[in-house]
């Protein structure tokens, strides 16, 4: 009975505090006295509290949360004993109010113990992960505060520099910091900074004059490097014209003007370019132009007046390809160019033509080109190059598109492996904003993004950016770091995956996400083959309307530059390839297809030793695929004169189940997987039960979370649309994550 009165007391006491008072943390800490074992410290209390709840810590100790305790208090100051020499500590304090009603804890307060002698301390210096470095960071461990700063840069003081942040912006050298406690005591620490780099790789290109019009090649800044990624914006350089023949012209965004008139022939053009953020810092390069003089030149623009002609400001258009036969033989080449034109190199009169252009499916909704073919010509002796227009009239549309692709090594275990993500403004009208969101594998976690001013998440990043032009491109690099084993194993696949959204109604929502499954491997080869779907696809989830997206990734092994590159891909019989359409290059190509043979060309290239490139495709399988078939796709990659490179065999089977975890070490089975309703999770040592079990779908939203305390549990998931969803399962010592396949 006494014990049911106190509970009421209890009840009583705090429903009256809640309605007459706040329980109000405390607030003005001090530590005084400090010496080698004991400390006293205090604080302010509003109210009448008279008992308080003093919690002390290492000061590099987690933050503590309502649910930690420490030692009770009943006066302030309060001394605090048996603390060790020459340790740095923090203390938080909360107010008791009633029992079973506290405050907040307060902000930490930190201290040092004191030494016989004198203490020493530490200080390292953190750089921000943005590319170039803008930002160094001191932390002191130990010491004495208050402290001082000074900051060198290669042994000189900078001037001012005399805080705890040093804004640097990108400016390479060796920094130091000298720090200074209130004890007068000093101690340093030194770190390296890579600064701005960049690279003007020489160019090679083909120009097709024609009698009347002024004729534009690539940019130089194609295959040029900024902090060893490529210049996609080009406002962040300066480039300087140095050497330049009569009748040309090189443009600001790095295009070379050929006027009209030209005669035939091999120019040398230099060029400089800087670093905006650092002006000084500039390289060279040369750009070799041939004139040619005999030939064809087909060209398909955005006819904008509808006059059939190309006029200033009407952009060349490459959502489509170029097709031609000569002397009606029935074989028909196909070519794809990331430019919009093609040149076809002919002297002999007595051969015929038919040429077209046809505009890719997932596009002709939007364009149309009329003419659209041409038949039965022939080169005319003395006309030079005879240039033959396609051009396309188009419906306004907004279409904004996102990739994960692959970006160098593979993952590994220990190391960190990068993901390129692509966005991309498909349609003809500008997109004024939108955002970008990345989330990856929760194995994983991000170590740099290359882009600034992105916002973390609980699963990765979100990224705004504005005015993207139509068929403009850009992206970005995220670092990822991959634990150790057993954590992992190798074998083990890691899905990351990407989304795009934007204000206005998108024409292809499907194009909107993408994802991208890679094999944990314990070694690799730089020119290699890889598919999105990391090798294995429930058949049941793989519709008519999916594709297999290849990437092929080339590098530069040798020891000097490649001036030509070109990448020959024979397609497996179970492969359309009338579905083929082209995601992503890294430089300017031209495809050719012929039946199932695929030849990529980089003409010009002058790739530079351990230089690297990729392009990335994306195809339907033929109808008819059945569980247990594999495709196999091998690529043969070609520098120079050089025997060919021949990549890995990527192979895709169809499966009729993903199984078990592909994350973990599976330690847990689900079945059936695919499902049409539920599935049940079950631990495969009876003694490890599972906690609980969190569903989330391919971008990382939390669909589904429950609580288990038992060895097995059947997860519901008839409410959710079909799709893919991951299902993590914690237990006692243990966590996987599992694939599973929605119908």
């Amino acid at each position: 009975m006494t014990k049911k009165y106190f509970l009421t007391l209890i009840v009583f006491i705090g429903a009256l505090y809640s309605t007459f008072g706040q329980c109000l943390t405390p607030t003005n800490l001090l530590a005084t006295g400090i010496t080698q074992t004991s400390a006293t410290i205090g604080w302010t209390s509003s109210g009448t509290t008279t008992q308080w709840e003093v919690l002390l810590l290492p000061a590099n100790a987690a933050e503590p949360t309502p649910n930690n305790h420490g030692i009770i208090a009943n006066t302030s100051p309060y001394t605090v004993t048996g603390l060790t020499p020459c340790t740095a500590y923090k203390y938080y304090v909360r107010s008791i109010c009633s029992p079973g009603i506290s405050s907040a804890w307060t902000q930490p307060l930190y201290f040092t113990t004191t030494s016989a002698g004198s203490c020493s301390y530490s200080a390292n210096i953190y750089a921000t992960q943005t590319i170039p470095t803008s930002d160094l960071f001191a932390e002191v461990i130990g010491g004495t505060a208050p402290f001082t700063f000074q900051w060198t840069l290669n042994g000189v003081i900078i001037q001012g520099a005399t805080s705890q942040n040093l804004a640097i912006n990108g400016q390479g050298g060796t920094y130091q910091v000298t720090v200074t406690d209130s004890a007068n005591l000093t101690t340093t620490a030194t770190i390296t900074i890579q600064g701005i780099s960049i690279v003007a790789n020489n160019d090679s290109m083909t120009v097709y004059p024609t009698s009347n019009t002024t004729v534009n090649t690539q940019t130089v800044l194609s295959n040029d490097l900024l902090n060893s990624y490529p210049i996609y914006n080009y406002s962040s350089v300066i480039l300087t014209p140095l050497t330049v023949p009569s009748g040309f012209t090189i443009n600001p965004n790095g295009t070379i003007s050929v006027l009209p008139g030209t005669a035939p022939g091999t120019y040398t053009l230099t060029y400089r370019i800087c670093a905006v953020q650092s002006p000084t810092t500039c390289s060279t390069a040369t750009a070799t132009v041939t004139v040619a003089n005999e030939g064809f030149v087909l060209k398909a623009f955005i006819d904008t007046n509808n006059n059939s002609t190309q006029d200033p400001g009407e952009a060349n258009f490459n959502h489509g390809q170029f097709t031609y036969q000569i002397n009606n033989t029935g074989a028909v080449t196909l070519v794809a160019s990331s430019n919009g034109m093609y040149y076809i190199q002919e002297s002999n009169t007595a051969n015929t033509y038919d040429l077209g252009f046809t505009i890719d499916s997932n596009y002709s909704s939007y364009y149309t080109v009329t003419p659209s073919s041409y038949n039965d010509i022939s080169f005319v002796a003395g006309s030079g190059v005879m240039v033959y227009n396609f051009p396309v009239t188009q419906v306004p549309y907004s279409d904004a598109v996102v990739n994960v692709l692959p970006h160098g090594a593979p993952p590994r275990p220990g190391f960190t492996y990068q993901n390129r993500i692509v966005y991309i403004n498909a349609g003809n009208q500008p997109i004024a904003s939108g955002t970008v969101t990345f989330n990856k594998s929760n194995t994983v976690t991000i170590t740099n993004i290359s882009q600034a001013g992105t916002t973390p998440t609980a699963t990765g990043f979100t990224y705004d950016f504005s005015n993207l032009l139509p068929n403009e491109a850009r992206s970005f690099i995220v670092t990822m770091q991959v634990p150790t084993i057993p954590t992992v194993a190798l074998g083990n696949l890691i899905t990351n995956s990407a989304s795009i959204a934007i204000p206005v109604s998108d024409a292809t929502a499907s194009n909107n996400t993408s994802s991208l499954t890679q094999t944990i491997v314990g070694s690799y080869d730089p020119n290699d083959k890889t598919e999105s779907h990391g090798g294995k696809i429930v058949h049941s989830s793989f519709t008519s309307n999916d594709y297999l997206t290849y990437t092929i990734q080339f590098e530069n092994t040798g020891t000097y530059s490649a001036e030509n590159v070109r990448i020959n891909d024979i397609l497996n019989a179970k492969l359309d390839e009338t579905s083929l359409k082209m995601i992503n290059a890294s430089h300017a190509y031209t495809l050719n297809r012929v039946g199932n043979t695929l030849n990529w060309h980089f003409n010009g290239l002058d790739l530079l030793p351990s230089g690297k490139g990729h392009v990335t495709f994306q195809i339907k399988p033929k109808p008819g695929y059945v569980i247990g078939d594999i495709i196999p796709n091998t690529a043969s990659i070609y520098f120079d004169f050089n025997p060919a490179i021949i990549t890995n065999t990527f192979t895709t089977e169809f499966v009729a189940t993903m199984g078990v975890s592909e994350f973990g070490n599976a330690i847990f089975t689900v079945y059936p997987n695919p499902t049409n309703g539920s599935v049940n999770i079950v631990s495969k040592d009876n003694s490890s039960l599972i906690n609980t079990v969190t569903v989330t779908d391919i971008l990382g939203k939390t669909v589904q979370t429950k609580t288990v305390n038992t060895t097995n549990t059947n997860i519901d998931l008839s409410d959710l649309s079909s799709g893919i969803y991951f299902a993590k399962v914690k237990s006692d010592n243990s966590e996987s994550i599992i694939k599973i396949v929605k119908q």
